[in-house]
């Protein structure tokens, strides 16, 4: 599971209202696709994911990981 999905689900959200959270800096669309790891976050996705979960950007996305579990 990566630290993206595990985030949402002790926040208890599903994708959608994650992205909704972000103010429009993602959709649920893309967290999928983050979340399989064919993308990695932009700066300002990345930021408003962290804050939407109350965490910081570098516990979430960990500089100079690779994607986790990708699928």
């Amino acid at each position: 599971m990566t630290r993206l999905k595990t985030a949402r689900l002790r926040a208890g959200l599903t994708a959608l209202r994650l992205a909704e959270l972000t103010a429009g800096g993602t959709t649920e669309n893309r967290l999928f696709q983050l979340k399989r790891g064919r993308f990695k976050p932009r700066a300002a996705e990345a930021a408003a994911l962290a804050r939407a979960l109350g965490m910081a950007v570098e516990e979430l996305f960990p500089l100079g990981t690779q994607p986790e579990n990708p699928q």
